[in-house]
């Protein structure tokens, strides 16, 4: 366990300060945590202003790629304003949320289910950093792209409009090129943190499935002759799937906001690719948003399959060896485990593959339907 803990605490105050970005903890935490915080937000709303008064001076019933740039720079700066307000009266939700993950690295446990406990949580705080490293690496090179791209372009490159700077300034566009790339670079890493936030508390909650997965496995060649097996497995599964709920309800709005920004940038990218196919950014915004869309679906395909092989699990143990008593336990912890469990956008829309193509395919009629109207 303590290596588990080794690599818990290095990612804790990550993790947390995530949480705290994405719910706009200002008045709580330590003060430098508080100023970053209140700053992302400043930078948020600097981005919708500057870029929607580029979008209004400069668009003239004709879509271009710069019009395109501005937009997604409206959008994607709009999205995390939103998601941050849409989670900002669930922060108690998602902290304690926050506080059943520190929970399990600290919890008590013997036998078979500590081991397979310890090897779950490793795996998952593992991947949760490969994850952390790969898409801040993807943000980099994003933002480099992009500065690259808007430098090279001069003029047309420029996607902010400051009311304060005069058009006739010598370095006007060497300095809007550069505002714009500092900007965005913030606006990247801060969206990317504070999802990952969240995406640390869901990846903790397939983390407890696999456990309770594999301890019913390994009851598969030998006959449960103890009440406590029953005990341990309904006790688990309710605690899961009370975990489940509660974090459904901590994202109510805020996966519906994902959704609905996601679509719109995904549209503009496409719009943008089918305008100017050689250019790189459309190609990386699309990438962008189609992984912001992409992971919370997996994630909740994830969490419908993890939940739907226990049942599967508990089914080939050898049950038929149990007393009667045990047996009818058994058939009622059965027919709870079958039941679907997921995660939903706004409690109505599920959160898995099928959402997600069917929410690409939307994006792609809408593509058409604009790019022929603005022909």
């Amino acid at each position: 366990m303590s290596n588990n803990l080794d690599i818990f605490k290095k990612i804790e105050s990550k993790v947390e300060f995530g949480i705290s970005m994405m719910t706009l903890c200002l008045t709580t935490g330590p003060l430098k945590r508080r100023i970053l915080i209140s700053l992302s937000l400043v930078n948020n709303l600097l981005n919708v202003i500057l870029s929607a008064n580029h979008l209004v001076l400069n668009f003239h019933g004709k879509l271009t790629t710069n019009i395109m740039g501005s937009a997604v720079i409206v959008f994607g700066s709009s999205q995390i304003v939103l998601k941050n307000f849409s989670t900002y009266f669930y922060r108690e939700n998602l902290l304690e949320l926050f506080r059943w993950t520190q929970s399990l690295h600290n919890k008590q446990q013997n036998g078979v289910l500590k081991v397979i406990t310890e090897e779950s949580l490793l795996k998952y705080d593992k991947l949760w950093i490969i994850l952390f490293k790969i898409t801040h690496g993807a943000i980099f090179v994003t933002c480099f792209v992009f500065g690259v791209n808007n430098i090279v372009k001069g003029d047309a490159g420029v996607l902010f409009r400051f009311p304060f700077i005069s058009m006739n300034f010598v370095y006007y566009s060497e300095l809007m090129v550069s505002l714009q790339l500092i900007c965005v670079c913030i606006s990247g890493i801060i969206t990317i943190t504070s999802d990952l936030g969240i995406v640390y508390i869901g990846m903790e909650i397939m983390s407890t499935l696999d456990v309770l997965h594999y301890f019913i496995l390994s009851y598969k060649d030998r006959t449960p002759k103890k009440i406590d097996f029953l005990e341990v497995v309904t006790r688990d599964h309710s605690a899961i799937i009370e975990k489940i709920n509660h974090f459904n309800n901590a994202i109510y709005m805020l996966s519906f906001t994902q959704f609905v920004t996601s679509t719109l940038l995904c549209l503009i990218a496409f719009a943008d690719i089918s305008m100017n196919s050689k250019s790189p950014i459309g190609y990386l915004i699309a990438l962008c948003s189609m992984s912001q869309l992409f992971l919370p679906c997996l994630f909740g395909e994830f969490i419908k399959i993890k939940t739907e092989r226990l049942s599967i699990s508990l089914y080939f143990i050898n049950w038929y060896n149990m007393n009667r008593k045990d047996q009818n336990n058994f058939i009622v912890i059965l027919g709870l485990m079958q039941r679907t469990y997921g995660v939903k956008a706004a409690g109505m829309y599920n959160v898995d593959i099928y959402t997600f193509i069917q929410i690409v395919k939307m994006a792609s009629s809408y593509c058409a339907i604009l790019l022929a109207v603005n022909n």
